[in-house]
């Protein structure tokens, strides 16, 4: 190859990793906006929306277990900012959503196959012992899953088709959290894996007021039906792939409606455009 061929390859390769960098910020960027969108919508300031980017990082780390010195460099603060990061996670309102989340994964983990205690810790090798074993005692406690007696006393979940769904708070947070995370791993296996399992569709329709029940309907007797016959199909099959799918409709731009009817009561149209 010349020594022309080689610099063309070189700069292509450059270009390509130039486009890559800002397609992964781009994409960052486009996920940040409904978070940023609902701050605006409560009145939440930047400065404490820029605190929670930061236990929100931190998190992900510390359940990797990441080292303090490592997430420190990683952040790019010192480790000093970190451990008060950390003091004020453990805290503040993260705590409880958390001890609702792990359950939930546990739950999750059991649909595939029973587990034991000591196989449940070994897939969760970042969390503390104690901390599994709660999460645990809470799902039996809750009914949600069920000794198996034997050899070696394992676990499965109760009902093999189980909708998570309960009224209070928590339960509801976790819900938010499994929905994003499933748009999560969509986005990141269409835009940056081309994963031929990943899937997302977007659709825009107008409906009468009087046919509203009828998507409710098609969920619970079509998509909710035929995903059950699936989980249960794959039940006994070690080579079943985990999978996540989220459905969820609203009216089209309800937030940026009620955004928009808000800046007009307090009349921010009165000032100097942004533009």
């Amino acid at each position: 190859m010349s020594s022309n061929a080689k610099e063309n390859v070189s700069v292509e390769e450059e270009d390509r990793e130039l486009l890559l960098r800002e397609l992964e910020r781009r994409v960052i960027y486009a996920m940040l906006v409904p978070g940023v969108r609902l701050s605006r919508m409560f009145d939440v300031g930047l400065k404490e929306v820029g605190e929670w980017v930061e236990l929100a990082y931190l998190r992900e780390l510390v359940q990797d277990n990441v080292k303090l010195k490592d997430a420190a460099d990683l952040l790019g603060v010192s480790v000093r900012k970190v451990s008060q990061l950390a003091s004020r996670m453990r805290e503040n309102f993260f705590t409880p959503e958390f001890e609702h989340e792990l359950p939930a994964r546990i739950e999750f983990m059991l649909w595939a196959l029973p587990l034991s205690r000591k196989r449940i810790k070994q897939y969760l090798p970042s969390l503390d012992e104690d901390v599994v074993d709660d999460a645990i005692d809470t799902l039996l406690e809750q009914q949600r899953i069920r000794e198996v007696d034997g050899r070696t006393t394992t676990y499965e979940v109760a009902q093999s088709a189980q909708r998570l769904v309960r009224d209070d708070l928590m339960s509801r947070i976790d819900a938010l959290n499994t929905l994003l995370g499933q748009v999560t791993d969509a986005v990141f296996g269409r835009f940056f894996r081309q994963e031929q399992k990943a899937f997302a569709r977007s659709l825009q329709f107008r409906i009468r007021a009087e046919d509203l029940p009828k998507l409710r309907a098609m969920y619970e007797e079509s998509v909710w039906k035929t995903l059950s016959e699936l989980d249960e199909a794959a039940k006994d099959d070690p080579h079943a792939i985990p999978m996540g799918a989220t459905l969820c409709w609203a009216p089209m731009d309800l937030t940026l409606d009620v955004l928009s009817r808000k800046s007009l009561e307090e009349g921010e149209d009165d000032d100097e455009d942004l533009h």
